[in-house]
């Protein structure tokens, strides 16, 4: 009796462990969000339509270890916000080179229907006085634009 204890203990495990395993085997895959609009340098100074409670992102390349970043200089008016802080994506780098550049990916939403402005600039935050080495900026028209 004593044996038949851990014999039936390892069966049940192991009916548990296959179990388990086929219902991995037929869940149905979990669904990924769509990917937000993405806005690079190539629509700097151009009007985008983007639906009204839509997010977009700004992704535009940058090399943090330079000390730069894209940051919001303004928004001209309340039609879109920002969203979070922006993620900074380091390039593919195998060899793990140091100074290798990347993207920085700035979160946006469209909040009401209008045409706003946003203004980025890549600088060094310490730098007060010193001009923005690299502008972007692009009119999001939202108005009329219904999800």
């Amino acid at each position: 009796m004593k044996r038949l204890i851990p014999l039936v203990a390892l069966v049940a495990v192991l009916t548990a462990a296959a179990v388990l395993q086929t219902n991995d085997v037929h869940a149905a895959p979990a669904k990924k969000a769509p990917k937000p609009m993405q806005l690079t340098a190539a629509d700097n100074g151009k009007t985008v339509a983007v639906a009204v409670g839509t997010t977009f992102d700004v992704v535009l390349k940058g090399n943090a270890s330079t000390g730069f970043q894209w940051q919001v200089k303004n928004i001209d008016g309340d039609a879109v916000e920002q969203v979070g802080k922006p993620d900074y994506v380091l390039d593919p780098n195998p060899k793990r080179m140091a100074g290798v550049g990347g993207k920085y990916v700035l979160h946006f939403k469209a909040t009401k229907a209008a045409k706003t402005k946003i203004r980025l600039v890549y600088v060094r935050p310490w730098e007060k006085n010193t001009p923005a080495a690299q502008t972007f900026e692009v009119v999001v028209d939202s108005a009329g634009h219904k999800p």
